[in-house]
């Protein structure tokens, strides 16, 4: 049987019919930082001198994405794999995209991009690295530095400041001093960039394994008071925070992630925030309910059986105990509450935790009980009471159901 071929086989194999086209073909930017640093890349840029006319007459089914800026997807044994041409850019009137963009050579191609260790290029046919910018140089000194002028890169596009400290942080590089002072002294310029792209990036440091570390960069740089509308951070809470994402596993998901970054904060300021950067409706309600419930759970605990069971019901208590658990490491509390959490939890079945309630709405309806408060009321504290093994049969809960329902009617 046949190995799947890969996006990196991909990638060659269009460089190859490209260069035997007669025309100049590198991979580009951040794969060829990763394959320098031995790491496995998400995807295989290709930066060309061919045109994407040329490139779509070898390529007829080659779907032209951006042709104002020359870019082109081709299909490869499975793999979609971005063919850009050469360029030049000119400027940036929106923080966002070039007024004007000109087909050019590699070497400039190279110096419109953002950081020297994303600007190189690798000649797989000669297998060598092409290097206009110093980004060799720059990743044997594990540094991020704009290419060119900083003030002008990150004027070109705002959003380069976050990728900075993203890629920063996740390399465990450190931010070139020229570079860092930019972004300092416009961080507030962030708050143009859309709220969709801050989140992604945002999402990206978070679930990243050194996402204290992106935190910490967030603050230092001055980002972080500028991610959102009332985003406010005295250091004594950016430090609980940035000591309980280093608490987190290490594959945490950007729900449990953002809810740790907030923890301290009421559930109704970080459901705020999620609303500002656009999360979607799933994240929006469990980093509110995680908020909520490590609330209770640091309030007045876990109390009954019954409580229990319910925080184990709700949208993601695994993420709960990394929380609770996280939040104790950054209040240096002992754990004894994560421990109790965790053991307890584990003795219940996972039958018992959700079960059949013993009556519905229909029963109640038949014992002529309004629907309005008192109905609800009546379902919700039978539920309660079953859960908590104090009702234990149908004939129970009826009955137990009939005297509240008498009892709570005006």
């Amino acid at each position: 049987m046949k190995a799947r071929k890969t996006s990196k086989d991909a990638a060659e194999a269009i460089i190859r019919k490209l260069n035997g086209a007669g025309f100049e073909v590198l991979l580009a930017g951040g794969c060829v930082r990763d394959l320098l640093l031995g790491l496995q890349p998400k995807d295989y840029d290709i930066a060309t001198n061919a045109t994407p006319q040329q490139v779509c007459v070898l390529y007829p089914r080659a779907q032209v994405v951006g042709a104002h800026f020359g870019v082109v997807i081709v299909r490869e044994f499975g793999h979609f794999v971005e063919v850009a041409t050469f360029r030049t850019e000119g400027v940036y009137t929106d923080g966002r995209h070039p007024d004007s963009v000109e087909f050019a050579t590699a070497e400039e191609d190279a110096m419109r991009r953002d950081f020297t260790i994303n600007g190189m290029f690798f000649d797989v046919l000669k297998n060598c690295v092409i290097d206009h910018v110093g980004g060799q140089e720059d990743l044997r000194g594990r540094i991020i530095q704009a290419i060119g002028h900083p003030e002008r890169r990150f004027d070109e596009d705002h959003l380069r400041m976050l990728r900075a400290v993203r890629f920063a942080a996740r390399l465990g590089f450190e931010i070139e001093q020229e570079t860092f002072e930019a972004i300092y002294n416009r961080a507030d310029k962030i708050r143009r960039v859309s709220a969709e792209r801050i989140r992604e990036e945002l999402e990206k440091i978070l679930t990243d394994r050194n996402r204290a570390d992106g935190f910490d960069m967030l603050r230092s740089t001055g980002l972080l008071p500028h991610l959102w509308q009332q985003s406010q951070w005295s250091t004594e809470l950016a430090e609980k925070s940035k000591r309980a994402l280093a608490a987190l596993p290490e594959k945490a998901g950007f729900s449990l992630a953002f809810a740790t970054m907030l923890y301290h904060l009421a559930a109704k300021s970080a459901h705020g925030a999620c609303r500002h950067l656009t999360c979607s409706n799933k994240v929006r309600t469990e980093v509110q309910w995680l908020i909520n419930s490590l609330g209770a759970l640091t309030g007045d605990g876990v109390k009954t059986l019954a409580d229990l069971k319910l925080l184990m019901a709700g949208p993601c208590f695994e993420d709960l105990c990394s929380l609770l658990r996280a939040s104790l490491i950054a209040e240096n509390q002992p754990l004894e509450q994560y421990e109790r959490l965790c053991h307890d939890s584990a003795a219940i079945a996972p039958d018992d935790v959700a079960p059949t309630p013993l009556i519905n709405g229909d029963d109640l309806i038949r014992m002529n009980v309004e629907q309005g408060p008192v109905f609800k009321r009546v379902l919700d504290e039978v539920y309660y009471r079953q859960l908590n093994l104090e009702l234990t049969n149908r004939e129970d809960a009826l009955a137990w159901a009939g005297r509240l329902a008498e009892a709570s009617s005006p």
